[in-house]
């Protein structure tokens, strides 16, 4: 039976399919049993089953580690590693009949990851298979799972939830100890692949790039977001697709020219497409076999809140995000923007709907104007400007809606006819981001901040007599009187003229 020499470079005796172990060892031989294989990484809760392939002969060592071996295939696994070998690579050199395994183990890791892998699913699916197998299952606190093989060599390590593994158990060293290297290789180790594909991050962040806690925007205006990913596992791939997809629910306009994606470690990544389809995101990776395994992903877009993110529960618009790969996707990264809407009752002195008022609103020293068509907001710095909203006929309602949290100034600019001119309620609007809303009381003790109303008076003896709206009150009257002198003044100068002409 032909055997193959393993040389410098070849990964045979440790490779695994989803992820190669490459952990930190000792060069020199090392005390310990070679007969075990260590899987480590997400491992709870899984049952992980080795299936010997083959064993190791003719070591040779240079005193610190293992730098060949020939190979000898487990006669129990005829043909199937045979057909195996032919369904990952085709047709296997006519030398190595009977003994297939042995040029499967000259493949590269690097360069025909694709080949290993179908090589390690299709003994994997098989339905006969050597017995009897070394099982071992996990707990949920688990973080390694320990194989005791009954001899050394190279293991197929299937997994209950996982990709199978294939894996070179440590060689035994004939001065004593084993050899945990073949060359640069390492032994009797390897890393499960993760059963799900890795959920995206998703969150709105603020122009200095810091995560907005609860966010919430004006209709018509723009949202930055943020997906954090990272590159997966794609070990035993040669080429590897994958995309992130977010999908924003109505209410939301991605801006595709704002897409960025940034890599860590790498400057000035171009390697990828963005597209926007039905307001649905797509950033497709060319190739992620070129990033670093776990290197951090980026991706930021802005997105314009629209008038569909105006709900009357104020529940505002949920923004999902998803990686896909080979038609398998991840859990959801959710994000959800608020926006708010407020109102108010015009009431007459008497508690009854007053229609005809009209009122604007402001942000700090800001008016708001607000597209009727679109339902957007924007600033303007005159009261002129601003949109005026008029109390309802019948119910006397004014309502503002498409707001962000944060405390408003409502003004109100023209009373109705037959009612004190004089006196305009001016209050705040106060909108938490858990969506509770509180209304601040106004100088003339008009607004009732527990009912939401606001009232108009005829007179000056319908104002509130208690408190800042007593105040209020001779104030107006001050006002009332000063005007009066005014008048009989200016007419008293009129006749004193009048009788000296």
């Amino acid at each position: 039976m032909k055997m193959r020499k393993l040389f410098a470079g070849i990964a045979a005796a440790a490779t695994m399919l989803g992820g190669l172990a490459l952990g930190v060892t000792t060069a020199n031989a090392i005390e310990g049993d070679a007969s075990t294989i260590t899987i480590t990484g997400d491992v709870a809760n899984r049952t992980f089953t080795a299936y010997l392939l083959g064993t190791y002969t003719n070591v040779v060592n240079d005193g610190t580690k293992a730098t060949s071996v020939d190979f000898t295939q487990n006669t129990a696994w005829n043909p199937t590693i045979a057909d195996a070998a032919k369904a990952a690579v085709g047709d296997v050199p006519a030398e190595y009949t009977g003994n297939e395994l042995a040029y499967i183990a000259t493949l590269n890791q690097t360069m025909d990851g694709e080949e290993l892998r179908k090589f390690a699913e299709t003994l994997a699916t098989a339905t006969d298979k050597p017995e009897p197998p070394t099982t071992v299952t996990t707990r949920d606190t688990d973080t390694q799972a320990v194989l005791d093989v009954p001899t050394e060599g190279w293991y197929l390590v299937t997994d209950s939830t996982g990709a199978p593994i294939l894996v070179g158990t440590k060689i035994a060293n004939p001065q004593g100890g084993v050899f945990d290297k073949l060359n640069d290789t390492t032994l009797g180790t390897a890393v499960a692949k993760p059963t799900t594909i890795p959920t995206p991050v998703k969150e709105v962040i603020d122009a200095e790039g810091h995560k907005v806690d609860d966010p919430s925007a004006l209709v018509g205006s723009t949202v930055r977001f943020k997906v954090t990913s990272a590159v997966p596992n794609y070990t035993g791939f040669n080429t590897y697709d994958w995309q992130i997809e977010d999908t924003p629910s109505a209410g939301l306009t991605i801006d595709q020219s704002s897409v960025t994606v940034a890599v860590s470690g790498v400057n000035s990544f171009t390697d990828y497409t963005a597209t926007v389809d039905n307001g649905k995101l797509t950033v497709a990776f060319n190739d992620v076999t070129k990033l670093t395994i776990g290197a951090d992903i980026t991706v930021t877009y802005d997105a314009t809140v629209t008038k569909d993110a105006i709900k009357a529960d104020n529940s505002g618009v949920t923004n999902s995000v998803i990686a896909k790969h080979d038609g398998k996707t991840s859990g959801e990264g959710k994000v959800t923007v608020k926006t708010f809407t407020f109102d108010f009752t015009k009431q007459n002195a008497d508690g009854g709907a007053l229609a005809g008022a009209k009122f604007v609103i402001r942000s700090g020293n800001k008016y708001l104007k607000q597209d009727e068509d679109t339902k957007a907001w924007s600033e303007v710095t005159n009261v002129a400007d601003a949109t005026s909203f008029t109390s309802a006929q019948d119910t006397g309602k004014v309502v503002f809606e498409g707001l962000a949290a944060g405390e408003y100034t409502v003004e109100e600019t023209e009373v109705p006819e037959g009612f004190l001119q004089s006196v305009k309620p001016s209050f705040t609007v106060t909108i938490y981001a858990n969506g509770t809303i509180a209304f601040g009381a106004d100088t003339f003790g008009l607004v009732n901040t527990t009912d939401k109303t606001v009232k108009n008076v005829k007179s000056i003896t319908q104002l509130p007599l208690t408190g800042a709206a007593g105040t209020a009150l001779f104030t107006v009257i001050a006002l009332l009187v000063a005007g009066a002198a005014v008048t009989v003044y200016a007419k008293s100068r009129k006749t004193a003229k009048a009788m000296m002409a």
